[in-house]
């Protein structure tokens, strides 16, 4: 989408300030978010491709000094209102997973530890507080990114990581956010178009299991398990469980 395009589709001017892109992407997004029009997903996708067109042009602002430190620290703070009031703010969708997922594949490129784990921890919350922000990030294909951040971080773990570890704690998030996922019927479907791949890359039953096997991570042992529990009640995913060798990965944990 073209920056010209961007501006007709939000309804703009080209002169148009940050402040006037955000109120016009918010009442948009309002009029075709799925969950108030069933049919305006596709109106609502192209409203969200048009704000980050046009967030762009303040790009070379965001890569000034500090600007990184004030996203991470936004990131931060949404995934501590979530953690203080999720029930008041499970009433509402979370709205932004699109823009989260490019933000978190970036960061994850960059190599920046702090913030991807900002970004995984705020995807692991809002999935967990309503049933609803799992599916939504399942259809704004989120899950396929959560099974990319488990793979890359956990491939850089060593016997030696300390468990204070960024990537550490990246991990758990990720299982974490499965885990809500996979107790959605989109979910399981997507987990196990995944796991039909054939593609020890692509797999997420995999993944966890692994996760399991991280001795100095009690946190990412307790996330992988909560995915395995969840997964195991369904047929399709309990045999993906057996094959990856879970029974003895949760027999360790028990032991």
């Amino acid at each position: 989408m073209s920056f010209e395009q961007a501006l007709a589709r939000l309804g703009l001017l080209e002169d148009a300030g940050d402040q006037e892109v955000r109120k016009a992407y918010r009442k948009l997004a309002v009029l075709y978010h799925p969950d108030k029009n069933p049919e305006g997903r596709a109106e609502f996708e192209l409203v969200q491709k048009a704000y980050q067109v046009l967030s762009k042009k303040g790009e070379a602002e965001a890569e000034a000094p500090g600007a990184g430190r004030t996203l991470e620290l936004l990131m931060k703070t949404q995934a501590i209102l979530y953690e203080r009031c999720s029930t008041e703010l499970a009433m509402y969708r979370y709205p932004c997973y699109q823009m989260l997922c490019a933000l978190l594949e970036k960061e994850m490129q960059a190599g920046n530890d702090s913030m991807v784990c900002a970004c995984a921890q705020v995807l692991a919350i809002t999935a967990a507080v309503d049933p609803g922000n799992a599916q939504e990030l399942v259809l704004t294909n989120g899950l396929t990114i959560v099974v990319d951040v488990l793979h890359r971080c956990l491939a850089t773990v060593q016997p030696a990581t300390a468990r204070d570890n960024e990537q550490l704690k990246t991990c758990a998030f990720a299982c974490q956010a499965a885990a809500a996922v996979v107790g959605e019927p989109v979910g399981r479907a997507e987990i196990c178009k995944l796991e039909s791949a054939d593609d020890n890359r692509r797999s997420l039953v995999r993944a966890v299991v692994s996760a399991m096997r991280v001795e100095q991570s009690p946190a990412l042992k307790t996330a992988a398990l909560h995915f395995c529990v969840a997964a195991s009640q369904h047929p399709e995913l309990l045999g993906k469980l057996v094959e990856a060798g879970a029974l003895w990965s949760v027999l360790g944990v028990a032991l």
